[in-house]
């Protein structure tokens, strides 16, 4: 498709004069600002003479317009336009609205579509195709305009920064999304195992919250941390929307069975085998139990086995599926 090569040069009679005496002069160019609705549904009667200063006034409006949308690509908001329900304008934020209802003069939509928002809607999603402080992960590294690293990271100025998220997460929507700044600090320290030797397994404040922390006194917002955690649908087991669970495997159970023998004088000898993951070892410091209540040292046979994961499977210090680096962030809206 060819590239537009025609455009609105100029606004027509913008420098028309505005203020016509009685008689006009000639050879000058005049717009009647009073024209009103009524002039422009009647048009020019059949052989009719035209008052070119009601033709100015109108061809002025006309290429205003044009030229409006050829600059923003969309109109901006006036209070004198009667707009259709899904109609979409441009605020004097810079912000992209939508109507969702009928708005225009003589309704309670108020000058700009920040002040009802019973009339107008944030459409900001609709221009970017991204969803207001929802989770993406991106594998650019490079960080995108509108997007914060879900890294537990505190924005100190979020409120002023981006107001159409803060705006939004005070909503009831929105409010599905936060927790308090106790509660996100409790998360991503929750421990949810202790081994057999007193260990606590947890979050040790790396990942755990998938949610916001904002603060409504002073403006700052606490970002989600989803650092180290997979996305899980949920429904197949008690993980709800919004919760988290740490690693884990199935419990492994299993025993141990020992051979002996009386073969060597009055001495009940053992020995271990083993295999798989279980490895037999000799320790010659391992005291040997003979019948007769005597004691001695059984150098010469296995016997103890050893417990090794990474005989069998590959091992890591975390229980981790294949994966790759993805830019976790979320999406707070242009900054201002």
């Amino acid at each position: 498709m060819d590239a537009r090569n025609l455009t609105m040069r100029a606004q027509v009679a913008k420098n028309a004069r505005t203020i016509i005496p009685t008689p006009p002069s000639p050879n000058v160019a005049y717009r009647n600002t009073a024209l009103d609705a009524e002039d422009v549904e009647n048009g020019q009667s059949y052989m009719a003479v035209w008052d070119s200063a009601k033709n100015n006034q109108l061809d002025y409006e006309m290429s205003g317009l044009i030229m409006e949308a050829e600059r923003y690509g969309i109109m901006r908001y006036s209070p004198l336009t009667d707009y259709a329900q899904a109609a979409v304008c441009l605020g004097t934020d810079g912000v992209l609205y939508q109507a969702a209802q009928p708005s225009g003069p003589g309704t309670a939509a108020g000058p700009q579509p920040t002040d009802n928002a019973a009339y107008w809607g944030k459409a900001v999603q609709a221009a970017t195709g991204y969803e207001l402080c929802e989770f993406y992960f991106f594998r650019h590294p490079t960080l995108r305009p509108g997007f914060q690293p879900a890294q537990g990271g505190l924005l100190v100025n979020a409120a002023m920064l981006y107001p159409e998220a803060w705006a939004y997460l005070q909503t009831a929507e929105g409010r599905l999304l936060c927790k308090t700044e106790a509660e996100w600090q409790a998360m991503t320290t929750a421990t949810w195992a202790t081994l057999a030797d007193g260990t606590e397994v947890g979050w040790n404040g790396i990942g755990g919250a998938p949610f916001y922390a904002p603060d409504r006194n002073t403006g700052a917002l606490r970002l989600p941390d989803l650092r180290g955690m997979y996305a899980e649908a949920a429904g197949f087991d008690s993980l709800d929307v919004g919760g988290v669970h740490g690693d884990g495997i199935p419990r492994l159970l299993g025993s141990l069975a020992f051979s002996g023998n009386s073969s060597l004088s009055s001495a009940f000898r053992w020995s271990a085998r083993g295999n798989g993951a279980f490895l037999s070892r000799n320790d010659p410091n391992l005291t040997a139990i003979f019948a007769s209540g005597a004691s001695g040292t059984s150098p010469d046979t296995d016997n103890y086995l050893e417990f090794d994961s990474s005989r069998q499977i590959a091992t890591f210090n975390k229980t981790q599926p294949r994966a790759f680096g993805a830019l976790a962030c979320v999406y707070l809206g242009l900054p201002r």
